[in-house]
Parts: structure tokens; sequence; C-alpha cells
């Protein structure tokens, strides 16, 4: 369990689609939105890391398989550093009685966990290094056990952002756009490594 935690909370603290992305949401809508979108993504994390630890428990992760991966996160993050700049180009839209708000903000957290790849070949290829040390088994309880430590590490990762922006509640439009050239820059930076790593 502790493995999961480690793994997880160092993997998502770095600046990233998910955390960032916590961050705008809690500076603009409040705290509980923020929270709510954490939670959305870790809802998608729950099935990401079952599925990769059913993976690593039954197949041998070749390399054709991780440059398949590796060649759908570079279009994904190719159009996502086009979404996150447009997102800063365009002017705040203030909507004081908007609805479902809370609904929204995890829908927005599920949808942005699901188009993230990456944790798939990571929890893939750190379960089968655990597996292969002798630190977890692929039971049904230690896969549970990990499955939640994972996601107890992602929340408080996440919750770590939000405390962390609280400071920004003051001017959430420069705050926001700020954010959204990050993220830009993040996602485009991220596809470009990828893309040079498939070729070589």
């Amino acid at each position: 369990m502790l493995y999961g935690f480690v793994l997880s909370f160092s993997g998502v603290l770095p600046p990233g689609i998910i955390n960032i992305n916590t961050a705008i949401i809690s500076v603009e809508k409040g705290t509980s939105k923020g929270v709510v979108f954490a939670l959305g993504a870790c809802l998608v994390v729950v099935f990401q890391v079952l599925i990769s630890v059913l993976i690593a428990k039954h197949i041998n992760m070749d390399d054709s398989v991780i440059l398949m991966f590796e060649k759908i996160a570079v279009f994904i993050f190719f159009v996502l550093a086009v979404y996150f700049f447009l997102c800063a180009k365009k002017p705040p839209k203030r909507n004081p009685i908007a609805e479902n708000l809370n609904r929204k903000a995890f829908l927005k957290g599920a949808f942005f966990s699901a188009i993230n790849f990456f944790p798939l070949p990571y929890y893939i290829g750190w379960s089968k290094w655990l597996n292969f040390r002798g630190k977890f088994d692929f039971t049904n309880l230690n896969i549970a056990l990990f499955i939640f430590a994972v996601i107890l590490g992602t929340f408080i990762a996440n919750y770590l952002y939000i405390i962390f922006f609280r400071r920004y509640k003051a001017n959430p439009d420069k705050f926001s756009k700020r954010a959204n050239y990050a993220l830009s820059i993040l996602t485009f930076s991220i596809a470009v490594f990828v893309l040079v790593k498939v070729n070589l």
C-alpha cells in the first residue's frame, strides 16, 4: 500500500494537466469545485490503475504496446496544447447563476484524467517491477489496497495544489490566463519530447 501511495504522490505532484486544472478551478470557482474536479479525476484513475495492474499480471509489456501508447499520447498532447492556448487567449466569462457546477467540475476532471494515457504504462511498469522484486503480489486484496493507496496519493497531491494556489483567488482571471499558457507550453513540450523519443 505504501508503494502505491508514494508512486502516485510523487507522480502527480510535479505540475501536470490534472493538478494545474485543479488549481485553476479552485481559484475560479472555489475550493469545493476544485475538490470535485480532483474526485472526478480520481474516479478515472481507479480504472486506469486496475487496467494497468491486470495488464501487468497477464501480459508482457513489449515495445510495440509502449510505442502505441506513446503515439496516442503525442496526438492528444498536441491537441491539448492548442486547447489550453485558446483558453488563455479568450476573455473570461462570468456566469453567477450557472447550474450544475459540481457535476461539470466532476465530469471535467474525469475527462482530463481519461485522456491522459501516461498512468497506464507508468503503473504497468511499476507494478511489474514491484512484483519482480517480491514487493507486490497480484492478489485481489493487494490490488485493491494498491488502487486505494494510489487514489489517496493522487487526491492529496491535487489537494496540495488547491491549498497552495488559494492566494490567487483575489485575481482569478490573471491566474487562469497564466496557468493556461503554462499548460499549453507544458503539453506542447511533452508532445515534442515523446515525438522525438518515438522517432529515435
